[in-house]
């Protein structure tokens, strides 16, 4: 006599600048046992628990779910033992409430107990087992235990791979190990794996548009923060790689003209200006600058930052006429039209605008010298 329950699917949840899926089925009705079972069974005690477990867990009343979920737990285990599959279950069921309290400590220590009797009972490529995975997968990132997340996904991808070669599961499941791998400084590995994501024709990603979409925004995310990454890393000619193969992606995004493709284009420009490729900076700038003049919004942050490497890239090429207004028009920009200050930016105009005025000097251009 043995007990099964509904296969889970993934949703999302977001934890910091990650975006984390959980199971669907963590949220819903467990079916924790077969019809078959309960037919065999006369009356087990713990059959009302667990109508109570799946009511209380309906009703996202998840405290009172966790200490019905306890109960049931106990009663199979001393039903069938603690060896037997169903004892597993009830304890997979305690860990579903545990992480829906964002007790995730407790709740990884329970599903790294129970995956052995997962894998002895399916095997260790079976959907059940997966699931178990995603579940697992879904409170290392909230711990931030991002190496053992990393191994936790290698082996949802295999499994996935095996069995749904092109899928929004496995899109997802590409796209979450990348970003475990960036956690982990491991920016080649994690461009690696996205790129296997991006493989995945659109039309296999799933029927839902939206969903579609969201997949696509997060592989353009993951690879922004590689791009960031590399330049970090002072990998400016690897950054470079990244930011230009992200701006054919981003183009296709709607409303991409407003924020997304001139940060790109900010981000690319700060890589050319690393490998004192000036006048590409400037290209790339200029066009930035365009898009934000085109698409303004009451924060002008992106905009003042432009405007403060533009007018280096101007000094860098001796274009100081152009670098001087470009840092007029970036002074200009007060902290009212910012969701902040950006002291450092303001600092960056004035230094260039400084290099201008001592430029002039230089040249003996006194009066443009007196008026910058």
């Amino acid at each position: 006599m043995t007990l099964s329950f509904s296969i889970f699917r993934p949703r999302r949840l977001k934890t910091g600048l990650l975006e984390i899926r959980f199971l669907a089925g963590c949220l819903a009705l467990l079916t924790v046992v077969a019809a078959s079972c309960i037919a065999q069974a006369q009356q087990p005690g713990w059959r009302e628990t667990e109508k109570k477990y799946n009511e209380l867990m309906a009703a996202k009343n998840y405290p009172a779910a966790l200490v019905e979920a306890e109960k049931l737990a106990a009663a199979l285990k001393s039903e069938f033992g603690a060896d037997h599959f169903n004892a597993a279950i009830g304890q997979r069921n305690v860990a579903v409430a545990l992480i829906e309290l964002k007790r995730f400590a407790d709740a990884e220590k329970l599903l790294l107990a129970v995956l052995p009797a997962y894998e002895k009972r399916h095997g260790p490529t079976h959907p059940l087992v997966d699931s178990v995975l995603s579940s697992l997968v879904s409170v290392q990132f909230p711990l931030n235990k991002w190496a053992d997340a990393e191994k936790t996904l290698k082996r949802m991808v295999s499994i996935r791979e095996a069995a749904q070669p092109a899928d929004t599961q496995l899109f997802a499941t590409y796209a979450d190990l990348a970003r475990a791998q960036i956690k982990l400084g491991a920016n080649a590995a994690a461009e690696q794996t996205i790129t296997r994501a991006l493989a995945i024709p659109e039309k296999d990603r799933g029927r839902d548009p939206a969903r579609i979409a969201a997949m696509s925004r997060l592989a353009i995310e993951t690879l922004e923060q590689i791009g960031l990454n590399h330049l970090q890393q002072e990998k400016a000619a690897d950054a470079e790689r990244v930011f230009e193969r992200l701006l054919p992606m981003i183009e296709k995004t709607p409303d991409a003209d407003r924020v997304a493709l001139p940060a790109t284009l900010a981000n690319l420009a700060g890589a050319y200006k690393e490998q004192s490729k000036f006048k590409q900076a400037e290209s790339a700038l200029v066009r930035a600058l365009a898009l934000r003049d085109k698409n303004p919004d009451k924060d002008a942050a992106w905009t003042l930052r432009i405007l403060a490497s533009l007018s280096g890239a101007y000094v860098e090429q001796k274009k100081f006429a152009e670098a001087e207004a470009t840092c007029l028009r970036a002074l200009a920009i007060t902290d009212a039209e910012l969701a902040g200050p950006l002291p450092q930016v303001r600092s960056q105009a004035v230094a260039n605008l400084m290099i201008v005025g001592g430029t002039y000097v230089e040249q003996g251009k006194y009066a443009d010298a007196m008026r910058v």
